[in-house]
Protein backbone atom coordinates (compact mmCIF):
# COMPACT_ATOMS: atom_id res chain seq x y z
CA UNK A 1 0.00 0.00 0.00
CA UNK A 2 1.43 3.38 -0.96
CA UNK A 3 0.44 6.71 0.48
CA UNK A 4 -1.27 9.22 -1.77
CA UNK A 5 1.77 11.47 -1.88
CA UNK A 6 4.00 8.61 -3.09
CA UNK A 7 1.61 8.06 -5.99
CA UNK A 8 1.46 11.78 -6.74
CA UNK A 9 5.22 12.29 -6.57
CA UNK A 10 5.79 9.26 -8.80
CA UNK A 11 9.01 8.28 -7.01
CA UNK A 12 8.56 5.20 -4.82
CA UNK A 13 12.24 5.33 -3.74
CA UNK A 14 11.69 8.74 -2.17
CA UNK A 15 9.70 7.32 0.75
CA UNK A 16 9.88 4.40 3.16
CA UNK A 17 6.27 3.40 3.71
CA UNK A 18 4.94 0.67 6.01
CA UNK A 19 2.45 -1.92 4.81
CA UNK A 20 -0.18 0.21 6.56
CA UNK A 21 0.73 3.18 4.36
CA UNK A 22 2.58 5.19 7.01
CA UNK A 23 5.56 7.16 5.75
CA UNK A 24 8.48 6.48 8.09
CA UNK A 25 11.31 8.14 6.15
CA UNK A 26 11.69 10.63 3.31
CA UNK A 27 14.96 10.40 1.42
CA UNK A 28 15.75 14.01 0.61
CA UNK A 29 18.55 16.24 1.84
CA UNK A 30 17.31 18.71 4.42
CA UNK A 31 20.42 19.91 6.30
CA UNK A 32 18.51 21.85 8.96
CA UNK A 33 20.34 24.40 11.04
CA UNK A 34 20.47 23.61 14.77
CA UNK A 35 17.73 26.21 15.26
CA UNK A 36 15.48 24.66 12.61
CA UNK A 37 15.92 21.20 14.10
CA UNK A 38 15.22 22.53 17.59
CA UNK A 39 12.05 24.24 16.32
CA UNK A 40 10.92 21.06 14.52
CA UNK A 41 11.63 19.05 17.65
CA UNK A 42 9.59 21.42 19.80
CA UNK A 43 6.77 21.48 17.24
CA UNK A 44 6.30 17.70 17.22
CA UNK A 45 6.65 17.08 20.97
CA UNK A 46 2.87 17.36 21.32
CA UNK A 47 2.31 14.58 18.80
CA UNK A 48 4.98 12.42 20.39
CA UNK A 49 3.42 12.84 23.83
CA UNK A 50 -0.08 12.20 22.47
CA UNK A 51 0.83 9.01 20.62
CA UNK A 52 3.62 7.71 22.85
CA UNK A 53 6.16 6.72 20.20
CA UNK A 54 7.69 7.90 16.94
CA UNK A 55 5.74 5.27 14.99
CA UNK A 56 2.52 6.19 16.75
CA UNK A 57 3.11 9.90 16.16
CA UNK A 58 3.83 9.31 12.46
CA UNK A 59 0.62 7.32 12.13
CA UNK A 60 -1.33 10.04 13.95
CA UNK A 61 0.21 12.90 11.99
CA UNK A 62 -0.67 11.19 8.73
CA UNK A 63 -4.24 10.37 9.82
CA UNK A 64 -6.61 13.13 8.77
CA UNK A 65 -8.75 12.39 11.83
CA UNK A 66 -6.14 14.06 14.07
CA UNK A 67 -6.33 17.53 12.52
CA UNK A 68 -6.30 19.27 15.92
CA UNK A 69 -2.80 17.91 16.57
CA UNK A 70 -1.74 18.44 12.98
CA UNK A 71 -2.64 22.10 13.21
CA UNK A 72 -0.26 22.43 16.14
CA UNK A 73 2.63 20.46 14.67
CA UNK A 74 2.54 21.14 10.94
CA UNK A 75 2.48 24.59 9.31
CA UNK A 76 -0.64 24.00 7.23
CA UNK A 77 -2.17 21.15 9.20
CA UNK A 78 -1.96 18.42 6.53
CA UNK A 79 0.80 15.86 6.08
CA UNK A 80 0.00 15.31 2.40
CA UNK A 81 0.43 19.01 1.65
CA UNK A 82 3.92 19.18 3.13
CA UNK A 83 6.90 19.08 0.78
CA UNK A 84 9.18 16.05 1.04
CA UNK A 85 11.72 18.29 2.80
CA UNK A 86 9.13 19.41 5.37
CA UNK A 87 8.05 15.80 5.96
CA UNK A 88 11.68 14.72 6.42
CA UNK A 89 12.21 17.52 8.95
CA UNK A 90 9.09 16.46 10.89
CA UNK A 91 10.40 12.88 11.01
CA UNK A 92 13.84 14.04 12.10
CA UNK A 93 12.23 16.26 14.74
CA UNK A 94 10.22 13.31 16.07
CA UNK A 95 13.35 11.20 16.44
CA UNK A 96 15.15 14.08 18.17
CA UNK A 97 12.21 14.55 20.56
CA UNK A 98 12.08 10.83 21.29
CA UNK A 99 15.79 10.89 22.12
CA UNK A 100 15.34 13.87 24.47
CA UNK A 101 17.35 16.20 22.23
CA UNK A 102 14.98 19.16 22.51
Amino acid sequence: MRSKIVEEQGNPDLYDVTLDGITTAVHVPINPSPGELAAACDDVKTALMAFGSVDGALAGLQDTGWNHILAITLPDGRWTEQTPQQQALVIEGLHAAANGEC
